[in-house]
């Protein structure tokens, strides 16, 4: 998780700050410091049974997205770089992954999904903060 947060902040979703890679060991270090941070205090403030769903469901939501953007990425032949790797089945195996999440999913309870959707909203609310703030610190572009 903390190299998804990582990755959030080098892509610009989530402060900058997160995307800092410690000098000698390479490793996103803001970004596991502030992991740990928060998983110390859920630890602290919760049973294992809410934090592991704490933990799961929204993984679930990010597979269910992969799954959504195979889907809709590979008849348009997207690739970041190299070869592109397909596999065996076409559309096949993003289904079948997007019918699995859905069928845990609806294993949840509403009290679970309730705090899905608000660590949902709460993430979607620091992105439009973040691009805010970038946008209000880039300067104008002016041809003279």
């Amino acid at each position: 998780m903390p190299r998804i947060l990582f990755a959030f902040a080098r892509d610009g979703a989530v402060p900058h700050v997160f995307a800092a890679v410690h000098p000698r060991f390479r490793t996103p270090y803001i970004a596991i410091v502030a992991h740990a941070a928060l998983a110390c205090a859920f630890a602290l403030t919760g049973t294992f049974r809410a934090l592991a769903v704490l933990s799961v469901l929204p993984t679930l939501v990010v597979y269910f997205g992969c799954c959504v953007a195979t889907l809709r990425l590979r008849p348009r032949d997207v690739q970041s770089a190299g070869l592109l790797f397909r596999v065996p089945g076409g559309p096949t195996i993003p289904i079948a992954g997007i019918i699995f999440v859905c069928w845990l999913l609806s294993t949840a309870t509403l009290t679970e999904l309730l705090a899905v959707a608000g660590i949902l909203i709460l993430a979607h609310s620091l992105r439009a903060l973040t691009r805010r703030y970038e946008d209000s610190t880039v300067a104008p572009n002016i041809a003279v």
